[in-house]
């Protein structure tokens, strides 16, 4: 960091010496290095989908990036967040009547497997959708 950057910083009120900021600049650039070596390697299937679930306010900035990329690359993956957000949205509203284009729609996708189960049990998630008990 320039001193004149510092300088302006202790105008502001800040109380920290130079070297307290050069040394907050140096990890954020090794940070920021690291952040773009990570996006050169594909992450594991737990982690994309550790990514894809995860409410976007709680990504870093290199997930972020990281989820931007995979979401251009792989758009059925999209498609499967969506679906899964959607099955989620319905359990929380304790809204069942969606339900079966829900499963037709899922069926068509990534979650398939996910979708064949819940078509299976179709009686029994009806019921945990409306009902008010929960064995959470």
């Amino acid at each position: 960091m320039e001193p004149n950057s510092w300088r302006r910083l202790k105008a502001r009120g800040f109380r920290g010496s130079l070297r307290v900021i050069s040394e907050w600049a140096t990890r954020r650039r090794r940070a920021e290095k690291a952040d773009a070596q990570n996006l050169q390697r594909v992450p594991s299937a737990r982690t994309i989908t550790r990514l894809l679930t995860i409410g976007r306010d709680f990504l870093t900035k290199a997930e972020t990036i990281t989820v931007a990329a995979i979401e251009a690359g792989v758009p059925t993956l999209v498609e499967a967040r969506e679906i899964i957000a959607e099955f989620h949205l319905m359990i929380r509203r304790k809204v069942e009547a969606g339900l079966t284009p829900w499963i037709e729609r899922a069926r068509a996708s990534l979650v398939a497997s996910f979708a064949s189960g819940v078509a299976r049990d179709e009686a029994a998630v009806r019921a945990a959708i409306t009902s008010s008990w929960s064995n959470g």
